[in-house]
């Protein structure tokens, strides 16, 4: 209470209480948005991973499938073809095959060029092509904004201003992720998901 000197508060004014609220609103802001982008690049990866684990699965499952590649000339480290088990040899022909495709037309188109070497068999029409078809726009900007978040610290580039109209006007600019617009991106990975089936029994 001596130690009281009333002059301390008088620069607590309601402007100076103002730039406080207004500084931790920033803060909160970044946060989520660096929130965001973060569970964007884990939700991307996990979606590319499941596909991939199904379709390497799916070659393993009807060996049969396989047939579509035998004029393929694809490159395999000799370790993996020699020491390997089925699994890896089924896993490194499925990371091989979703390389040389690309993403040049777009991710979802990439998902499904994939899913088309399974699209036989027991598994033929096993997802819905026309749901696919619904979301692949919007599959197509995640993957935009996942990679220039990985790949340009989660600023703008040329390709995805040309290719996502209004996610930011200037090349350099940081993506302005809201929860609108995140909410949006993960409905569409979660809908995606949702199109990979279980095995149907034999």
């Amino acid at each position: 209470k001596n130690n009281f000197d009333p002059k301390r508060i008088e620069k607590i004014t309601s402007d100076f209480i103002r730039r406080i609220m207004e500084k931790a609103g920033e803060t909160e802001r970044d946060e989520f948005r660096l929130l965001c982008q973060s569970t964007l690049v884990a939700l991307c990866g996990g979606l590319e991973n499941l596909v991939k684990d199904f379709v390497a699965a799916a070659l393993l499952f009807e060996p049969d499938l396989m047939r579509k590649l035998e004029d393929r000339s694809i490159r395999f480290p000799v370790s993996s073809v020699i020491f390997g088990t089925d699994d890896e040899r089924s896993r490194l022909l499925v990371d091989e095959l979703y390389r040389e495709e690309g993403a040049r037309h777009g991710q979802s188109h990439r998902f499904l060029r994939l899913l088309d070497y399974i699209d036989s068999g027991v598994l033929k029409g096993c997802w819905d092509k026309k749901q696919v078809g619904a979301i692949s726009s919007d599959i197509d900007e995640v993957y935009e904004v996942r990679n220039a978040i990985v790949h340009h610290g989660g600023k703008i580039d040329q390709q995805s201003k040309s290719r996502i109209p209004g996610l930011a006007s200037v090349v350099g600019s940081p993506i302005v992720l809201d929860s609108q617009r995140f909410q949006r991106y993960r409905n569409a990975i979660n809908n995606f998901a949702w199109q990979i089936p279980e095995f149907p029994s034999l």
